[in-house]
């Protein structure tokens, strides 16, 4: 399985390479862990997993090059979070969610991972003084609810926002909702062929 895997992330990441090994790490620790608290769907085979959740992270990382400190809000099971971090070890990581469960799973794969670049929290502490440049986000509902969520304990102005989303259509709808001031890029992720569209957005406040 491992082969099949790395030719396809080899095929949509050639600029990545190297990251694989640490991906594919990640991904068995998430099956594993996967038996004991629920943090994807158990229905999905591992292909699925690796290409719907891993590769679907890793495809961003391009817009991630330029960023410093990056905070994942309401990272579930580490996602993009934790692939992020092992795609980008000069970079700083702060993985935020609200579930003490999750976050103690989060820190085990973090200590087996050897992810000195990630902190894992469930409580927003700190965040303001640390003061990220780029917030990414995953699976966790409409952005403009999430952005007021985050608003609560951070200023918004002067950061990046990365949401990964799904078909252009619905994207454009949550969009209008958006303050005026906000300004927002779609970049289409290069999904394997024949596979979901995918989107990340880009916003600007």
């Amino acid at each position: 399985m491992r082969e099949q895997l790395e030719k396809i992330w080899q095929e949509s990441l050639p600029t990545h390479q190297e990251a694989f090994s640490g991906a594919y790490t990640f991904f068995q620790l998430l099956r594993e862990i996967n038996l004991q608290v629920n943090l994807l769907s158990r229905k999905l085979s591992p292909e699925d997993v690796f290409v719907d959740h891993i590769l679907d992270c890793a495809l961003g990382l391009p817009y991630f090059e330029k960023s410093q400190k990056i905070m994942d809000f309401g990272c579930g099971g580490g996602l993009p979070g934790m692939i992020l971090a092992i795609s980008y070890p000069d970079k700083e990581f702060v993985l935020l969610d609200k579930s003490p469960k999750k976050v103690h799973y989060l820190k085990i794969m973090k200590k087996k991972l050897g992810l000195e670049n990630v902190k894992v929290q469930h409580e927003p502490t700190g965040i303001k003084e640390w003061d990220p440049d780029t917030i990414t986000s995953r699976a966790v509902g409409n952005m403009s609810r999430v952005s007021h969520l985050i608003e609560t304990f951070l200023p918004l102005e002067g950061r990046t926002f990365y949401f990964y989303k799904a078909r252009r259509e619905s994207i454009e709808e949550e969009c209008q909702n958006l303050p005026s001031s906000c300004k927002y890029n779609l970049h289409s992720l290069p999904y394997p062929e024949g596979l979901k569209e995918r989107n990340l957005v880009e916003l600007r406040y």
